[in-house]
Parts: structure tokens; sequence; C-alpha cells
């Protein structure tokens, strides 16, 4: 129906999907798609005409190329790389150029890249050694033909679909013969977490600039983390030009300490102690897995010591100074028992002193978790830069815990980072890793016995209840609503005044309703909401200072909105609306920093533009809908990569459609379908695979331009846009129940076929009852009633006979 609200049960979705967008042409290849992009240009999959092959078509990027030389010399260079013939090496089929665009042909690869493959973890030890010494073997014949990648990481290895490795991209690359290249000294190119100390200062690199690449490569292989990464790319390139490499073994203490050391040797700051060659790499690797003794040596006892009092240069000096006294009471036997005391009154205080560094370093990492969630949260950082910020405090954490003891202050702070971990992690759509994160935060919680900590656990369950409710998974929401509520109403009991405590509990109501809302009815569903909502407005009535009182409230608001348009309770939604937004503008939402507080308006007034709609007031309601649609696509230009953005201005470009529709503005509706069909795909693209429950508001889209396409008498299109609903919908057939559906579109597809006169399956009287029914809405559409009304039974006798229905 034109007057049925978007409602977009989860932000979760996955696959291509259908995009208008157009891509570019390339003589001899059609473009598929994209698939992959990287710092020197865009890949896309693609059909050699020709010879009937799929290929990888690469249009090289040369914008940022500031003289008429160098694209020429990006070309010999590509053309360098192409005379690589290996079988752990991208083939490149062909270079060339096309509208003075340089572009390579290459042989298409279907199982991702390695980068992907390791954000679901690392790699078992066998696999990421094999498949190092692959890789180790493929840079080396590189280099024997002269040539030095300079860009080795894990987004440039792809792999087939026996998961064997190939390297890819030597963007980067320079002959190792070659006087000059279009990298000359001085450029930091590169991806920071893998080029070695030299490359980070600009100088010029040789083979053993691959070999640190490699070693960083296995490190992440076998870690499932690079061995530097920071919140920024300048502070990596601080940590690779000053720290020591954290050893493997203090990440997991179970992988084998010949890896760890081959990983070090290669990982060396200075290049002469690197191993000297790619093939002394596998060769060493190879030592490795035949059980053999491997030639490099471990760090040593003095080398690990020095390299502590360089990082710790006030401790070192305290413990010296003990250790020196020590000694001195060894060898002088006549000292007095004094010095002896002294001495060790000195080292219980060198010991203090210690513990105090250890609470100055969990101190830090506290700061360092709550200021990624609450300042980096509100501002326009990428996801990723905040993912790294609690990445590194959690690694810092646990590295304190295994060193200096396990703590209950520790914990906290580690549980704390690893559910806010796990909600920037949703938003990137890796949904597999952000509930692994929330099941680690539950675990550790649970294990903490002060009151802060029990509070912590029941926050931690309900964090755990959200993320079921984003991945439309309600059983266990229901679960985990369910646990929460009972664990934070038993603590309010012991605790009736403590304010944090009730906030829980309203919170487990509002995931209750979301279960209610799709297990029950919506109905039972807006009763337990309003519960919740109440008590929330209690919270902040009593507590007006507390911002996290009036974030949930809006919260709350916001879903009460969405439930009453699913009722069609107009009046009540716009006025949740209205109370909402009044919340919200005393923040000053259109110039604040703070994207959650932004994002929240936008939708209060989708909210408020959908409920005026509903009341049939269509030129207000386009008001308030456009408002939100600006403020969607300001957030999606600063966050272009973040799926949530993208999903809320698409449902935004559907009301606006509706609204059109409604009105008889078909173009106007036309853009708004094209646009919420775009947004929605590129969210869903982002999101990942379970992100697929998009695909139903994506085909909500598709049927929008076929019903403008329809009204325009314009049947080609209807029909291609009707196709365009069963293509999307058959990849979750299975998955949702759709066969039925789908064999009714197919069905549809071909009855509309008929009606414009082509070769169609569907019958006869179908398609006359159609064509009836389309032609008396032209003649409304046109002021005459009475063909309508003269033959409205027969056509409604007609349609309800229609098979199949």
């Amino acid at each position: 129906s034109p007057h049925e609200p978007a409602i977009v049960t989860s932000q979760l979705s996955g696959g291509r999907g259908t995009s208008s967008r157009t891509l570019p042409r390339v003589p001899g290849f059609e473009l598929l798609d994209i698939a992959g992009r990287g710092g020197n240009g865009v890949a896309y999959r693609a059909i050699d005409t020709e010879l009937r092959r799929i290929v990888a078509v690469k249009l090289l990027d040369v914008t940022g190329i500031d003289t008429p030389s160098r694209p020429g010399q990006l070309m010999r260079e590509a053309e360098a790389a192409a005379a690589l013939v290996h079988p752990a090496i991208v083939r490149i089929f062909q270079v060339g150029e096309a509208d003075g665009n340089p572009f390579l042909v290459m042989e298409y690869l279907s199982g991702g890249s390695l980068a992907d493959r390791l954000r679901k973890g690392p790699l078992p030890i066998a696999e990421a050694v094999d498949l190092t010494i692959q890789v180790a073997e493929a840079i080396h014949y590189a280099h024997v033909q002269g040539v030095i990648h300079r860009d080795l990481k894990p987004g440039n290895i792809l792999l087939d679909e026996k998961r064997k490795p190939h390297v890819c991209d030597f963007g980067l690359a320079r002959r190792l013969d070659a006087a000059a290249s279009m990298h000359v000294t001085g450029d930091v190119l590169g991806t920071p977490a893998y080029m070695p100390p030299e490359q980070a200062r600009g100088e010029r690199v040789d083979e053993r600039a691959d070999v640190y690449a490699i070693g960083a490569i296995l490190y992440e292989s076998l870690t499932g983390r690079p061995p530097f990464q920071a919140a920024t790319p300048w502070e990596i390139l601080h940590q690779v030009l000053t720290n020591d490499t954290p050893p493997i073994r203090q990440l997991n203490s179970t992988l084998p300490r010949d890896l760890e050391t081959i990983c070090l040797q290669c990982l060396h700051k200075d290049r002469s102690r690197r191993y000297p060659s790619a093939a002394h790499v596998a060769e060493e690797l190879e030592r490795y897995r035949k059980g053999l003794p491997i030639q490099a040596r471990p760090v040593g006892l003095l080398q690990r010591l020095w390299k502590w009092v360089r990082r710790n240069p006030t401790l070192a000096a305290s413990l010296t100074a003990v250790t020196v006294a020590l000694v001195a009471v060894a060898i002088v036997s006549l000292i007095s028992q004094q010095r002896v005391t002294a001495a060790l009154m000195e080292t219980q205080g060198a010991l203090v002193k210690a513990e105090r560094q250890r609470d100055v370093a969990v101190e830090a990492m506290n700061t360092l978790v709550y200021r990624a969630h609450d300042q980096l949260t509100k501002r326009e950082a990428s996801l990723e830069a905040r993912a790294e910020v609690l990445q590194s405090a959690i690694e810092g954490l646990t590295s304190i815990a295994e060193q200096a003891g396990d703590r209950d202050d520790t914990r906290l702070t580690l549980a704390t980072a690893h559910t806010r971990y796990a909600f920037i992690l949703s938003q990137l759509g890796r949904m597999e890793e952000a509930e692994a994160q929330h099941m680690l935060s539950v675990q550790l919680s649970e294990s903490i016995t002060s009151k802060e900590g029990q509070q912590l656990h029941a926050q931690c369950c309900s964090n755990t209840a959200l993320f079921f409710v984003r991945s439309a998974r309600f059983d266990k929401v229901e679960e985990w609503a369910k646990k929460t509520k009972q664990l934070a109403e038993s603590l309010v009991e012991k605790d009736p005044e403590n304010e944090g405590l009730s906030s829980i509990v309203a919170q487990a109501g509002n995931h209750l309703a979301s279960a209610a809302s799709v297990t029950k009815t919506p109905a039972e569903a807006i009763v337990i909401r309003r519960e919740a909502q109440a008590l929330s407005s209690q919270l902040h009535a009593k507590w007006p200072e507390k911002p996290e009182f009036l974030t949930q409230l809006i919260d709350l608001n916001l879903t009460l909105i969405q439930d009453c348009l699913t009722l069609q309770f107009a009046t009540e939604a716009k006025k949740f609306a209205e109370a909402t937004i009044l919340l919200i503008e005393p923040l000053n939402p259109e110039s604040s920093e703070d994207v959650q507080a932004r994002s929240r308006y936008y939708s209060a007034l989708r909210g408020l533009g959908v409920a005026e709609h509903l009341s049939g007031r269509h030129d207000i309601a386009i008001v308030s809908l456009q408002k939100s649609h600006d403020g969607f696509t300001k957030l999606v230009a600063t966050e272009p990569n973040r799926p949530g953005f993208r999903l809320k201005l698409g449902e935004v470009h559907e009301q606006l459609a509706w609204c059109h529709m409604t009105m008889g503005r078909l173009d106007n509706c036309e853009r708004h379908a094209r646009g919420m069909i775009d947004e929605l795909t590129r969210g869903m693209e982002l999101g990942g695979p379970s992100y697929s429950v998009q695909r139903f508001p994506i085909a909500r889209g598709w049927f929008l331009l076929a019903d403008v396409h329809t009204r325009r008498n314009d049947l080609e299109n209807a029909i291609v846009d009707f196709k365009a609903v069963s293509t999307l919908l058959l990849p979750v057939v299975d998955q949702f129940g759709l066969k039925d559906t789908c064999d009714q579109l197919v069905y549809l597809t071909e009855v509309m076929s008929g009606v414009a006169g082509k070769e169609s399956t569907a019958t006869e009287a179908d398609v006359s009852t159609v064509r009836r029914v389309l032609d008396s809405w032209r003649t409304l559409e046109q002021g005459m009633n009475e063909p309508f009304a003269a033959s409205e039974a027969e056509l409604t006798a007609g349609i309800e006979k229609m098979s199949p229905s």
C-alpha cells in the first residue's frame, strides 16, 4: 500500500544486490561489477568479449599524478610487473588505455583477499606457514627478475578457489636496476603497518623491504593482527620507527617459539639484521615445517634487557640502583645489617613504584577506552579508526594482566573495551567478530564480584541483547533480554537508589518489546515498550543532568514512533516525534559534532514526516522528510563506509517517493525510488552477508519504479523492474521461505509481458483483467469515472479469479 510506512526490522544484509550505477567502458570487455578497490585504482569483474572468459579489469587512478610523464612511467612499471610469470603471482594479460585512462587486464580469482580471510581470525599454523612460503617464493622470483613490490600486504594477496595465494598489485613496484622511478627517494609510499622503517623514512629500499612485509604478513596470519596498529597512519608510522615489535607469543603463548623467531628476524628494524632475501625466508620456514633446526636465533636475555631499559628508563634506573646495592651486600661481607635492611627497603620501594606504574598504565587504557566511545563516537572519525583504538586498548590491558597480575580494575576496563569494540564491529558489518567480542565482555564481567562489576555484567548482557536485535535474531534477543531484566531487577532490590541499574531494566524492556514485535504482535510490543519508556522518562526527569538518560529516552521514543507507524497510529506517532524533536533541539543537532545526536534528530524528523503522510498532509510531510534527507546525506558524505547511515537515508528516500507518488509527481517519485535502491544496495554491500534482510526494502524500491512505469504506460520498463525484484530475492529464497512469492513474481512478469503485447505464458483471462484495470485507472486520471464504475464488479470478480493468486 502507498500508505504503509517502510518498517525495516534490521540493518543487516549482504550480496551485491542490484544497482543502477553506470560502469566505465573498456573496449573488448564487459564490466560486470566492482571486484575490489586499491590504493592505485578500482578492479572490476569483467567478461573478455573475444575470448569469453571472466577476467579482472583494473582501471589505474592517475588523478594524483602531477606531471605529464608520470602516467607513462606508471604504465611502464605496470608492463614490468606484467612480465612476471609465476604460479603465485596474479597474471596480467593485457596493458592498455581507454579514453586516456590506463588499465590492466588480469586473471580473476574468486576467493577474496587474505585480508578478507584474516578478518575472521588467524590462520591455522600449518596454513599460515604454507601460505607464507608460497608468497616468499613468488616475491623472490620477482626480485630475481629485478622487481621489488614495496606494498606487500594481506590486501594484495588474492586467494583462488583452493585458497592458494597469488600476489597482485605491483602498483608501487620498481625495477631494482632503474636509475630513477616515479616513486623517488623522499616519498613515503606503501601501507604503514607493513612497511619497514627505511621505507617509512622515505629512503630508497631494496629486497629487504619485501622481506619485512613477508614477516608482517606471517605475523598477522598467526595472530590475527598486524605488528603495529594505532588510531591513525601517522601513529603507526611512529611505532614502526620507534617501537619494538610485540613478540607473537605475548598475543598467543601457544604459538611455536621458532615461528616467533622467524617473524622477528624478518621484522628487524635494522635491514642488515633481516634475512637477506625472500628465498632465505622460504627456506627457513621449510626447515621449520620439516622439524629441522632453524638458523635464526631468538633475541637473547641481554638484548631483551637493553630494549626494556630503553622503554622504561625511570623504573630501570631504580631497579639498577637496587641491584647494585644488593651486589655490594653480597661482595662486602663486613657490611652492616643496617645497610642490608636499607637495600631491602629500597627494593620494596622499587616494587611499589612498578605497581604504581601499572596503575598509571591501567588508568591510561581506561581513559583510552572511554574516549574512544564517549568522544570519538560522537565525531566524524572513521569506524575503522575507533576500532583500532579499542583493539589497541584490549591488547594493552591483556598484556598488563599477563605481566603484572589479573585484577578487578583491569577486567572492568577490559570488559568495557570488548563491548564497545563489538558495537563498532557490528556497525562495520563484521557480525561474527562482534558477537565474539560481546561474549568475551559477558564472560569477563561475570567474573567480577564487586557491585561495579555486577552492574557492568548486567550492562554487557543488555548490550548483547541489543546486538541480536540489530542482527534480527529475535530468539536470542528474548533470551538475553530476559536474562538482563532478571539480573538488573535483582540488583535493584539490593540497591534501589542506583539509577544505572534502573536504566538497564528499561533497556531490557525495550529489547523484549523488539522481540515481541516479531515473535508476538506489534500491539503486545507497544505495551511493553511504553512501560520501558515511562521508566526512562522518570529517570530523565529525576536526573536531567545525566546525558545517558536523555539518550536512552530519545532512543525509546524513536522505537515507539516506529511501533505506532506499524500499527497506523499516526496521531500518537506524531506526538512522540514532536516530543523527541523537543528533547534533541537543545543539543543544536544541525551544528553539533555529535554525529549520533544528528542521526537521532534526522530519524525523528523522518518519523514526523511519515506520520503527517499517513494523516494525508503530504506537503507538510515532505518538508520534514526533506530535512531528514538532507541531514542523512551529509552524514553519508562524512562517513561513506558506514552501512547504518546509508540504510537510514534509503528509508527517507522511500517515504519521499510515496509522498510524491500520492501527489502524482511521478518524476520526483522515480528519483527518490532510485535513490532508495542505490543507498540500500550500497548499505547492504558494506554490511556484508548478515545484511541480506535489506533485500526486502530494495525490492520495495523496484516495485515503486514498476508502479511509476506502469502509470506512464511504459510497460517495457515495468517488466524490467518486476524481473529485478525476483532476481534480487532469488539468493534468499531458501533463507526466508520465499519460493511461493518468487513464483508469483515470475508469473506477474509474464502477465505484464502479455499486457505489453509480448509473448507470455500467462492466461489470457489474467492478461485481459489487468489490461482493463490499467485502462480504467487511466480514465480515472483523466477525470472520467463512469467507465470505471460501470465495470467495477466485473473487474473485482476477474481479479479474484486470477491464478496464481
